[in-house]
């Protein structure tokens, strides 16, 4: 709106105040001359240039408001989990998994107040943190949203003379292998994490892998045929890890059950034994 001034006098009644014109000169807003339309702000409305049949008067369209890509940090997410964990939260999760204290936070898990859950670095080959699993007290386990996928390993791993890796799933189960004293790494899934692995076994110089799969029923196809997950997809790992490797499954559900049972390094020793080598495929 533009006020009328002494060189730009009200078109309508000719006078140097109190009155207004539209920006684009279409309308006189007037306080002193009657019209048929009042504004709002008590002044009459007055058409100086009617607008063009058919033409729609113009509107004021924003500019787009740019989209900020942000990018999870993972690494400095994780810092702050850690920063509110304690022996508390440390003892109490290593009882309800059956699992040794040192060996549990050999991991670096952190507790996720926001979430109410446990959250356990997920790691690139390097050691990074790419990635948080949120594990909560009922069992849940979820990614935190802009998480990678990656491994569950301590970032001080180191193989024994043997050169030989084990891999397991899941960081608790990363734990169960820890409390045995066992070189491990565990994957997010069954069927997650072989880049970063291959990484890893160059890494550290792996010569053989020993994969820890769950004992898990058998589950029907369509064809009538039928498989097991956690075997299938560890036998299947193998072939493609291309180091020497075997397919263990422990007596119990998993690894981690097995040590809650009483598992000790020797029996493990002694179980192992019983699956054979295979050849680098």
């Amino acid at each position: 709106m533009k006020r009328v001034s002494k060189s730009f006098l009200c078109p309508i009644c000719g006078k140097d105040h109190w009155c207004f014109v539209s920006d684009n000169g279409e309308l006189a807003f007037c306080r002193r001359v009657a019209s048929r339309i009042t504004a709002k702000s008590g002044e009459w409305i007055h058409v100086l240039k009617p607008r063009e049949a058919g033409v729609a008067p113009r509107r004021y369209v924003p500019p787009p408001v740019p989209v900020k890509h942000v990018v999870f940090d993972a690494a400095r997410y994780h810092a702050g989990i850690r920063n509110a964990w304690d022996g508390v939260w440390l003892d109490g999760l290593a009882v309800s998994l059956g699992v040794n204290m040192d060996a549990l936070e050999r991991l670096h898990p952190g507790w996720d107040a926001f979430n109410k859950a446990v959250g356990f670095p997920m790691r690139d080959a390097e050691a990074n943190v790419i990635g948080i699993r949120l594990r909560n007290f009922c069992g849940s386990k979820w990614a935190v949203s802009g998480s990678k996928d990656g491994l569950f390993f301590a970032p001080s791993l180191v193989l024994g003379a043997d050169r030989e890796l084990v891999v397991c799933e899941g960081p608790t189960d990363t734990a169960a292998a820890y409390t045995l004293d066992l070189p491990a790494v565990g994957r997010s899934s069954c069927g997650t994490g072989l880049e970063w692995l291959k990484a890893l076994c160059s890494r550290l110089g792996a010569r053989r892998v020993t994969i820890v799969a769950d004992a898990d029923t058998p589950k029907l196809l369509p064809d009538g045929t039928s498989y097991r997950p956690g075997i299938d997809g560890a036998m299947n790992l193998g072939k493609q890890i291309k180091r020497m490797f075997r397919v263990v499954t422990p007596p119990k559900k998993d690894l981690r059950e097995w040590v809650g049972f009483g598992c000790t390094r020797h029996e493990w020793e002694n179980w192992v034994g019983n699956f054979k080598w295979r050849p680098v495929q």
